[in-house]
């Protein structure tokens, strides 16, 4: 007979691993308030070399950013790769990578690639994002 532990763990991976392929539709989308729903209140985002934001109410106005702006009106989506999850009681720690592919010329080309390193909390209401940290692996040079 299976372990009870297993079946709640294998829930808990599915229900995380939606959450992170959700944050590709709901930034490209530009729904700020779903991309902050992920994370916790005081949720920390982290994109080494580009900018930190804390807090729900930061989450929404990077979603609102020129920056991020720039990429959707020119077209762009954000890949979620297959994240590797493990689940220890409430925390669960996970490493996932993402492609930002931007159109661009006629063509839609890789414009980053990026190493996610996240850590989830079980709240009251479900599983949140506590802190993701993105950093880039092949960052576009000019």
């Amino acid at each position: 007979m299976g372990n009870k532990n297993s079946g709640r763990n294998a829930q808990d991976i599915l229900e995380i691993n939606n959450l992170i392929v959700s944050y590709g539709f709901h930034v490209d989308a530009c729904d700020g308030d779903a991309v902050a729903d992920l994370w916790t209140e005081d949720g920390e985002y982290i994109v080494h070399g580009v900018g930190r934001w804390a807090g729900r109410e930061a989450l929404k106005e990077m979603v609102q950013s020129d920056l991020h702006q720039s990429y959707v009106s020119a077209g762009c989506l954000h890949f979620m790769g297959p994240p590797q999850t493990i689940v220890t009681g409430d925390e669960a720690r996970v490493r996932s990578n993402t492609l930002l592919i931007k159109y661009s010329a006629g063509n839609f080309e890789i414009d980053r690639v990026s190493d996610n390193s996240w850590l989830f909390v079980r709240t009251d209401s479900g599983w949140k994002v506590k802190c993701r940290e993105n950093t880039l692996l092949a960052p576009k040079t000019v």
